[in-house]
């Protein structure tokens, strides 16, 4: 509350350009945009349309003729045809669902930027994450140093690189690296060994040694200081190694990739949610899972609806050639699967759950 005094305000966006306001377009713009399956049943609702008539004059003109039917009957039963063979319910089958699946997905925090990557999306077999040489250098450095005991960080740096000299992992070439920038002596070492996605072991000047990650290192008791360290190391997003000579852990040291100087402006809140087709507005990865869930499920009902279109119409229009509906019922028929179709796509509006994707 500010009371009596004054407050100097600068406003450094207009109101559409907030984030909430990009929200809206970018939902108005999906709407805008039909999926593959809403463009190949417009395309053939064009076609379907004109068979439609063709059929309705050929039954208005034939079955007096071939059948001995009043011209009467005739022209009812034309009519009835015009009726039930519209293609309302058949065009009617996909955007609802699509346009729900969308509100769907912005009510749970995922903005599709139209139905085709909805439809799309539910496609998926694989999802890859990457950030290695995309916002990072790609190139990780030594960030921290910690010597136990007696040892000092040149001692322990030296150790560790003389392990990881012939290594090609990026955390070894890291290593190594400090070492030669800091003109550290290498140990003569022998039997190496490399412990995939773990660390590596082996005999360094004569004395039996480990480097890897907290998992290889048994036996390891860190104090009370030095737990906390490796715990705030993790926390700030970097691969803590552990290295032990003989029977005794001697130090830690800490690797990260860091970020490019241009990444956090590239991400920051606009470029990224104007580029990206589908985007995720928190930080929950299990949103991919549920997008990729409502894509599906997008699918399936835009199949069943089609399904349930077709089947009504070839029920109708054979049951109008024999005789067995009126136009009243034809209406019906035709009016109700239409307005079906449209309550099923709606169904997508309820989905409020993670689907687990196999």
């Amino acid at each position: 509350m500010n009371g009596q005094g004054a407050l100097v305000i600068q406003v450094t966006k207009p109101a559409e350009a907030t984030l909430l306001a990009k929200i809206i377009h970018l939902v108005q713009e999906a709407q805008s945009e039909r999926p593959p399956s809403q463009l190949f049943v417009e395309r053939f609702e064009r076609t379907y349309a004109k068979i439609v008539v063709a059929g309705a004059i050929f039954m208005a003109a034939l079955p007096p003729i071939f059948l001995g039917w009043t011209w009467n009957q005739t022209i009812y039963r034309a009519m009835i045809f015009l009726v039930v063979a519209s293609p309302c319910a058949l065009v009617s089958s996909i955007m609802p669902a699509v346009l729900s699946g969308i509100a769907n997905g912005a009510r749970n925090g995922i903005l599709f930027k139209g139905g085709a990557y909805l439809e799309t999306i539910g496609s998926l077999d694989v999802v890859a994450f990457d950030k290695t040489g995309t916002l990072t250098e790609g190139v990780p450095k030594v960030t921290d140093i910690t010597a136990y005991g007696k040892y000092t960080e040149t001692e322990l740096l030296s150790i560790a690189a003389s392990l990881e000299t012939w290594s090609e992992h990026p955390i070894a070439k890291a290593i190594t690296s400090l070492a030669k920038e800091r003109n550290i002596e290498l140990l003569p070492t022998t039997k190496l060994e490399a412990i995939p996605g773990l660390g590596v072991h082996g005999s360094v000047d004569g004395r039996e040694c480990i480097i890897g990650k907290v998992d290889l290192i048994e036996g390891l008791t860190l104090s009370v200081k030095e737990k906390s360290t490796f715990t705030d190391l993790e926390q700030q997003g970097k691969t803590v190694i552990f290295v032990k000579v003989e029977n005794e852990v001697i130090g830690l040291l800490a690797v990260q990739d860091t970020l490019r100087a241009q990444a956090r402006k590239s991400v920051d809140t606009d470029i990224a949610l104007e580029t990206a087709n589908v985007v995720l507005m928190a930080d929950d990865l299990s949103k991919v899972s549920y997008a990729i869930s409502l894509g599906r499920r997008s699918t399936r009902v835009i199949k069943q609806n089609v399904t349930f279109a077709i089947g009504v119409i070839l029920v109708l229009v054979i049951s109008n050639f024999v005789g067995y509906v009126n136009l009243p019922l034809g209406v019906i028929g035709h009016e109700g699967s239409t307005i079906t179709v449209i309550i099923s796509g709606l169904r997508m509006l309820s989905q409020s759950r993670v689907e687990l994707i196999d």
